[in-house]
């Protein structure tokens, strides 16, 4: 492994990691505000619209008995942090953009595939200054 000539490389490297750190938080609070605002906004909206998100064949099996030997009626995931995605949320509304705005709700909360580049480019900036990098 080689080792940097001087100091100035050193603070270099360091911030360079802390920077990637800072980055990676935010896109985890990231994914946490978009499953807060998909379950408290999303979910809310297609319901008070009609619009169908189970079938009725599925609407069936809400009553079905329920086999708990197999594990898999727990839910899995990750609880949301709803405090977090509150504070979140104030700092998409007041710092970002209605572009930048628009593009994080679309890629994290309504975890919409396919991107282009200038979709991409919104969003990294967007994230930079969320991270105030």
């Amino acid at each position: 492994m080689l080792l940097p000539d001087t100091t100035a490389e050193i603070v270099n490297a360091l911030e360079r990691h802390l920077i990637a750190s800072i980055l990676a938080s935010i896109r985890t609070r990231l994914h946490n505000w978009g499953r807060w605002w998909f379950r408290d906004n999303q979910l809310t909206i297609n319901r008070d619209t009609g619009m169908i998100t189970q079938s009725p064949a599925g609407k069936l099996l809400d009553h079905a008995p329920v086999r708990t030997n197999t594990g898999y009626w727990q839910s899995h995931g990750t609880p949301i942090n709803t405090d977090d995605a509150l504070s979140l949320h104030l700092q998409i509304i007041t710092q970002l953009s209605p572009a930048e705005r628009r593009e994080i709700t679309r890629h994290y909360a309504e975890h919409a595939t396919g991107s282009t580049p200038a979709q991409r480019q919104t969003r990294r900036r967007a994230i930079q200054k969320l991270a105030g990098c």
